[in-house]
């Protein structure tokens, strides 16, 4: 055990300089004997095959996870295409042959939704910040 730092023991204190209690080690003063080399420790043959085994296993596990989610994704992506299938076979055996025609008016009607916004966005921002302004005013107290 480490010698406390006396100045703080003799002035009546429990604790030293490192603020540890007396008969506690100390880790501001070195011990005795210790050097760098000591601690360091020598991995034996078994360690390092351990080491490699270890690291070969955490690969493998990664893999395993990247192709279980790539085959997760194909799976989905197949199930939404066969769902989407049979929407559009019910859709025929509702409407017959009249399923392209409606699926190009909802073409044609979502086209001409997103013109009408384009052509229009310069007149509906002013109008949304005029009643936004408003509402402001309504609010504020005056």
């Amino acid at each position: 055990m480490a010698e406390h730092d006396s100045r703080a023991v003799a002035s009546g204190g429990l604790l030293c300089s490192c603020r540890k209690a007396v008969g506690e080690f100390c880790p501001d003063v070195a011990v005795a004997g210790g050097d760098d080399d000591s601690l360091s420790i020598e991995l034996t043959d078994e360690m390092k095959q351990f080491l490699v085994r270890s690291k070969r296993r955490r690969i493998e596990r990664q893999e395993q996870r990247r192709a279980a989610d790539a085959e997760r994704a194909r799976r989905e992506y197949t199930q939404e295409r066969e769902k989407k299938s049979k929407e559009r076979a019910a859709r025929a055996i509702l409407f017959g042959s009249r399923v392209d025609e409606i699926d190009s008016l909802e073409q044609q009607l979502s086209a001409r939704f997103d013109e009408s916004v384009r052509r229009h966005n310069s007149a509906l921002w002013p109008a949304v910040a005029l009643s936004f302004g408003r509402a402001r005013a309504v609010l504020q107290p005056l």
